[in-house]
């Protein structure tokens, strides 16, 4: 008799089928195959076929780099449905590529020049792990990936999931957060779930034991998954344990009087912070003004992004008078 596979039968199943996270991997010498080697961009394109579309179509050389920025930002709320690959293109032939490099100013380069066709593989395989996660449940695979590919990862996307379903709360997070050795930058995002405090409360946890092991993250990034009570207090809590944060990204959310004292902090007392984007944050009078007062002791910002908060009010005038004693600022957007 014919039984349909279970979902996390089917996910478990499409997670290691060829060529999969662990393909060339050697148990003996705990390696894989040498980053040059054409495999990795041929794996890209047979496990990923929107990148081979991009690789192959685009009027401009295409880099791991830009597709792996490209792949961070279909996870944005801001791709939706687009098709992000006839936009790209769209934009090239009419000019609008300068403008959309332009917006996509940062103070920190994320992904390096020795970042290859091995490390964006790596690095999709991973996140393609953790967006089945919920449905496979399977700790045991989440535990060899940490293992075999956590020294590739240094800049993951890592999705927020329903603790409902996970027996262990988001204890998940705290071993993820505290293994990883290499982790430079993570962007947490919504993934159709809402979060509750208990999965800023477990991140950090992780933080606290990454600074323990003298790890620091130079870029943290939160896509839709603060506001309306979620963090409670704890934004500070989280951000705290990197103390040499560059860049910091709180977006299309709502930002809370307590997420915006976090911020306001952040800028305070933190010596390398370069970059701040609030962008679509539904920021109010009060809650700019927490910011505002923080950004006239940022004395090592270069960009500030701020776009589409139409409530700021008259709060706006003291955030242009405060950056004004910015003396590296080099960047700010305001529309």
């Amino acid at each position: 008799m014919n039984v349909l596979p279970t979902m996390a039968e089917q996910a478990n199943e499409m997670l290691m089928k060829e060529p999969n996270a662990f393909a060339t991997y050697d148990e003996t010498t705990k390696q894989f195959k040498d980053s040059a080697d054409p495999f990795w961009r041929k794996s890209c394109h047979e496990r990923f076929p929107w990148i081979m579309r991009i690789d192959t179509k685009s009027h401009y050389p295409v880099s791991p780099a830009t597709i792996a920025y490209e792949s961070d930002f279909r996870h944005s709320i801001e791709f939706q449905a687009k098709d992000s690959l006839k936009q790209m293109l769209s934009d090239e032939i009419n000019g609008k590529f300068e403008v959309a490099e332009i917006k996509k100013m940062s103070a920190l380069q994320e992904y390096e020049n020795t970042f290859t066709w091995r490390h964006l593989f790596h690095k999709l395989c991973f996140e393609q792990m953790l967006e089945h996660f919920l449905i496979t449940l399977y700790f045991k695979m989440l535990y060899k990936f940490i293992s075999d590919l956590g020294s590739e990862i240094t800049v993951l996307r890592i999705p927020a999931l329903d603790k409902k379903k996970l027996k262990s709360n988001h204890y998940w997070l705290m071993t993820l957060l505290g293994r990883m050795p290499n982790l430079q930058a993570v962007k947490f995002h919504r993934n159709k779930e809402w979060v509750s405090p208990d999965f800023f409360k477990f991140m950090a946890k992780g933080m606290a034991y990454m600074q323990k092991e003298g790890k620091q993250l130079k870029q943290l990034s939160f896509e839709d998954i603060t506001g309306h009570g979620r963090t409670q207090d704890l934004l500070y809590t989280v951000i705290k344990h990197h103390p040499n944060l560059v860049t910091l990204k709180v977006r299309n959310t709502t930002i809370t009087m307590d997420d915006a004292k976090a911020i306001g902090k952040v800028l305070a007392d933190f010596k390398f912070i370069r970059e701040l984007d609030v962008s679509k944050a539904n920021l109010s009078v009060d809650t700019a003004k927490e910011i505002a007062d923080g950004l006239m002791r940022a004395k090592q910002l270069e960009i500030f992004k701020c776009e589409v908060n139409p409530n700021m009010g008259k709060t706006l005038d003291m955030i242009i008078y405060n950056l004004a004693f910015s003396p590296k600022i080099k960047f700010i957007d305001l529309h």
